[in-house]
């Protein structure tokens, strides 16, 4: 069966050029997909495939921009069923 949903996802902004990301472990995971979109409800791009940590560092944002971003855990069965989800303004440094 595919993994259950990775939670808390948490962005942080760290300067204009750096949002940090982190979740809590999804129970079942072997790695996670990470994706972005810059409109809520997506389309989202994939950032990383079979990443392995449950932090991750996106360093091709811009300033002022708002950010979505989605995180799948994913094995042999699949993806999770639903994401976890966060979102981070990149004005260096508005968060939500």
């Amino acid at each position: 069966p595919p993994p259950d949903a990775p939670a808390s996802l948490a962005a942080t902004v760290v300067s204009t050029s750096r949002i940090d990301l982190a979740w809590s472990a999804a129970s079942g995971a072997s790695s996670y997909t990470v994706k972005r979109s810059t409109t809520s409800g997506g389309p989202y791009d994939t950032l990383a495939t079979g990443h392995l940590t449950t932090a991750y560092s996106d360093f091709t944002v811009a300033p002022r921009i708002t950010y979505y971003y989605l995180i799948l855990a994913v094995n042999n069965g699949g993806e999770s069923a639903s994401p976890s989800t966060g979102r981070a303004r990149n004005r260096r440094a508005s968060l939500r």
